[in-house]
């Protein structure tokens, strides 16, 4: 999923977090007594620092399947949107981590290359994936993003795990 996350907290879920407490403090003002320690830990702009990562996250992942994937088709804007507005439904989704099966991201419109057939790079993908999963099991590190020169960029998580 396209989930933007500001440390260990994914912002659409800040925003509806805030918005229920909103909603919920209209209807019953003796609700603020509840949601007030809650709504006191939120930073000044923090609300608005979500809604735009999760607006440019969007922008992102449009911009690169409609320039990227579907370059050159005359209906590349339409499928990439169609395409992000899967991969950013909070509903459908429900957590960054989530697996998305092939046959869903194909239903979505996304081109799919299955690796299967040519046992050469799936070894070499799969290895990959195995190694970046042990590192991120069995440590701090939370994102790891590397290049095939050897450069990497690792992130740790910023609160014990």
């Amino acid at each position: 999923p396209i989930d933007p996350q500001f440390g260990l907290q994914p912002t659409q879920l800040v925003i509806e977090e805030f918005d229920r407490a909103m909603k919920e403090i209209k209807k019953d003002p003796d609700k603020l007594a509840v949601w007030r320690p809650i709504l006191e830990q939120i930073h000044p702009t923090f609300i608005s620092t979500c809604e735009s990562a999760i607006e440019w996250s969007r922008e992102i992942g449009k911009r690169t399947l409609k320039d990227g994937m579907f370059k050159g088709q005359k209906n590349a804007a339409a499928r990439a949107r169609k395409i992000v507005d899967g991969l950013t439904d909070p509903k459908k989704n429900k957590n960054h981590g989530k697996h998305l099966h092939r046959e869903d991201c194909a239903r979505m419109g996304l081109k799919i290359v299955e690796i299967e057939p040519h046992p050469d790079i799936q070894d070499a993908l799969l290895s990959a994936h195995h190694a970046f999963m042990i590192s991120l099991m069995n440590s701090g590190i939370v994102k790891i993003v590397e290049n095939q020169k050897g450069v990497a960029y690792v992130n740790y998580a910023d609160v014990p795990i």
